[in-house]
């Protein structure tokens, strides 16, 4: 998507720097304006907390797309292949779950009380979306994350045989996982950065 989006852009001497941050160090960067902005998954549970602590920053949060919360699984988790696009909580007690660190300590690490998520023997604590990948593929794991549910399983099989992994949303899930632009208040986005939000939201929209 992002290699498809800057090759609209008409500026020259575009670079973009793609950074995942679960440290919050992404706010220092927005606030000091080493960067335009950031794409920020706010949990809907945390919401009020987080809005709080950006106006504080002087940054302002607005809203892209609203995904339901779920898990991703890969080939080795017998709930791969089962038709439905939706999982009880109770279904994953035997699973190891693959965390990123922000979700195994700090301000979120209850979000698996919130979700009610049975606890593990076994919890992969990563600190990369390759490491999270990887362990997808080679372990019967899930990792928790947000998407759409609006294409039936057996409909984009030919997806999944490339990805090798599914998502499930978790049933009866009241939390919410909004995707949304961080900026500095006092910074306006420039014409390509504005591009580049757009073709996102219609990505984000349509998957």
């Amino acid at each position: 998507m992002i290699a498809r989006v800057a090759s609209t852009m008409e500026a020259d001497n575009i670079r973009i720097l793609i950074k995942e941050d679960y440290s919050g160090d992404m706010v220092d960067s927005i606030t000091n304006r080493i960067v335009d902005f950031g794409i920020v998954r706010l949990w809907s549970c945390y919401r009020k907390n987080t809005l709080a602590f950006y106006n504080l920053r002087k940054l302002v949060w607005r809203p892209l797309c609203k995904m339901r919360v779920g898990v991703d699984i890969g080939e080795k988790n017998p709930l791969y292949h089962v038709a439905g696009d939706e999982v009880e909580p109770a279904q994953l007690q035997n699973f190891p779950q693959i965390l990123q660190e922000s979700l195994d300590s700090g301000p979120y690490s209850d979000i698996l009380d919130r979700l009610h998520l049975p606890v593990s023997k076994i919890r992969y604590i990563v600190d990369s979306r390759a490491a999270q990948y990887e362990l997808l593929e080679l372990t019967d794991g899930y990792t928790l994350n947000s998407g759409h549910v609006d294409v039936p399983y057996g409909e984009n099989s030919s997806v999944l045989d490339i990805c090798k992994r599914r998502f499930l949303a978790l049933k009866d899930c009241p939390i919410t996982s909004d995707i949304g632009l961080l900026t500095n208040a006092n910074t306006a986005l420039s014409d390509d950065g504005m591009t580049f939000v757009q073709g996102l939201q219609a990505y984000l929209s349509a998957n």
